[in-house]
This record gives C-alpha cells, sequence and structure tokens, in this order.
C-alpha cells in the first residue's frame, strides 16, 4: 500500500503538471527542431545546478518531453516514462531508449541488456518507475529476468543477480535469491544475510522476516531479532503500531513496538496507521479509531474488500 500511495503521488503530480502547461509547450514543440539524441553507456554527469520553480517535464498525447532547469524544453515528447532531474540527470525510457537525460538534452544510456523495472499502473494512468526512491532505481536484465539498482547519477549500484527486489526503505532493501531473503544498503552490499524465508521492507528501523518455524518477528538494521516470531502475517510498523495476525482466533490485532498487543481487536480488515487515525471493519460496521484503539468516528465500508 506504501509503495501504491507513493507511486499514485509521483504520477498525479506529472499529470497535474502537464495539464497546465501542454496548450503553451505544444505551441512551443511546433516551432522547436527534433534535438539529436546522443547515446554514450559509459558517460555520466554531475550538476551543481538548483532547479527553478519551473517543471521539469510535460505530456502531449501521453508521450514525455523535458525542460531543463530554465523551463527551456531540451527534448520533445517522445518517452513513456520520465523522472525528475537528481544530480543533473533525468531517467528516460521508451521502447528503444532506457537511460538518463542530462540538462542539455544529450541522452546517457543504460549499460547492454539493462532497463528500467516500469509497469503500466492504470489507476495512475500511465507507466511508473518500479522501486524508485531514496535516489535508487530498480533495473532489469531482461535475458535472466534478474533484478538489481541504480543510482540517479547513472552508476550500477547492485547488479541484476537477485530474483525480486523492493524499493528502498530508509537506507535498506530487501533482496531475494533461490527463495531466500535479506538486505542491501545503498552501495548494494549485502548487510543482511539472505537467510530468510520472506522479509518486508524497514519501516521506523524495524523489518519482518519469516524464520524457519514458518512465523514472522522483527528485526533491527543489525539483524538482530528484536521482536519474536509468534504471528502468520504482518505488515509494517506506522507510529509505532503494526497489523499482526496470531496462528490461532483469527482477525486483526495492533502490536506495539514490545511486539505486545497494543489494540485488541480482532478486526475483520484493517488500514496500519499512516496518521493518527485509521480505518478498520468489525462485521459489517466500519469505523476508525485513534492510537488508543478507541472509536473516533463511523465510516462506511466502501475501502474494503469485505462488505
Amino acid at each position: 500500500m506504501r509503495r501504491l500511495m507513493i507511486r499514485l503521488i509521483f504520477i498525479l503530480s506529472v499529470f497535474c503538471f502537464a495539464s497546465c502547461q501542454s496548450h503553451q509547450e505544444s505551441q512551443n514543440t511546433a516551432e522547436s527542431e527534433s534535438i539529436e539524441i546522443s547515446l554514450d553507456s559509459s558517460s555520466t554527469l554531475v550538476s551543481t545546478e538548483e532547479p527553478s520553480e519551473a517543471g521539469w517535464f510535460y505530456s502531449d498525447d501521453y508521450l514525455y518531453g523535458l525542460k531543463n532547469y530554465k523551463g527551456e524544453i531540451i527534448l520533445n515528447p517522445q518517452f513513456k516514462l520520465v523522472g525528475s532531474f537528481h544530480n543533473g540527470l533525468a531517467p528516460v525510457c521508451s521502447d528503444d531508449i532506457h537511460g538518463f537525460c542530462d540538462t542539455n538534452g544529450t541522452i546517457y544510456s543504460l549499460p547492454d541488456d539493462v532497463y528500467f523495472s516500469i509497469y503500466m499502473n492504470e489507476m495512475a494512468g500511465g507507466f511508473v518507475f518500479d522501486g524508485f526512491t531514496e535516489e535508487r532505481i530498480v533495473i532489469t536484465n531482461s535475458a535472466q529476468n534478474k533484478f538489481g539498482f541504480i543510482s540517479t547519477d547513472n552508476k550500477i549500484i547492485a547488479p541484476c543477480k537477485y530474483d525480486v527486489v523492493s524499493e528502498f526503505s530508509e537506507g535498506y532493501a530487501c533482496v531475494g535469491s533461490n527463495e531466500k531473503y535479506g538486505y542491501i544498503d545503498l552501495q548494494g552490499k549485502e548487510v543482511i544475510e539472505l537467510h530468510y524465508n520472506d522479509a518486508k521492507s524497514f519501516s521506523e528501523s524495524k523489518a519482518a522476516v519469516q524464520l524457519e518455524n514458518g512465523l514472522y518477528g522483527f528485526i533491527n538494521k543489525q539483524g538482530e531479532i528484536i521482536i519474536e516470531a509468534l504471528f502468520v502475517q504482518v505488515e509494517e510498523f506506522h507510529n509505532g503500531l503494526c497489523m499482526a495476525y496470531y496462528p490461532e482466533g483469527g482477525g486483526i490485532y495492533f502490536i506495539n513496538t514490545k511486539g505486545e498487543t497494543e489494540i485488541e481487536g480482532p478486526f475483520d480488515e484493517a488500514y496500519s496507521f499512516y496518521s493518527g487515525t485509521t480505518l478498520v471493519r468489525s462485521g459489517e460496521k466500519c469505523y476508525y479509531i485513534d492510537l488508543s484503539g478507541a472509536k473516533t468516528e463511523d465510516a462506511d465500508c466502501d475501502g474494503f474488500l469485505g462488505c
């Protein structure tokens, strides 16, 4: 859910800017000559330019182009997806081009057989980058269907050798290979060994991992167990609380950072505490609760599948 929210916010910001600028930009584009694209997989660039209030990308007929920090068009619409400038480079991709564009309109391609991992998000109305956080972007090698990471200054951080990866969170990314999971840091170093049966992203300095008994507990960033593996399923910690499912009894409870039940429930459905309240369902009744578990107001159940 967290990843979906981040991606939705990113795409919506792109589309909102495009709707305000598309008419004027299309006139400018019509008068501009096509800019030649230069490909060089060995080059990187770091810029000290500071961004202005001007937009950095725009869309026209569901294709995207780029403007520099001065608001000048440097590439006409031709890409399925573009990102914001970081370190003087913006990620761009189309059917035959995956790379980074500098503020002069020159494109530095990714290494051979390496591509950005993107997918169509129908809810967001277009393509999105898979795992674009903390200046790291997921890349894939289509021939082997493996995944790794590249930085926003066009440097391979982790080669495409993992079967599955998560986006970076709090400086760590969960990675999996041969059905075992662990964590890498922002430099691509495997800082927590890949030996868990399952693992989730770090949140509030804790990450859920599945141990040999099939149950989930939590580790810290040193890989030490800080909450015993007692749960059949858990989510991430937010506001000091985490949704958890016990082996017996069914339903959703909320545990605290000590692994103790904080809000009894059990609820049939619930959302994590991304703010001071969250929505829960008990039977056919839906309502908001605060961090103490107290009901704050009734709600409809449109946000749940069970009603």
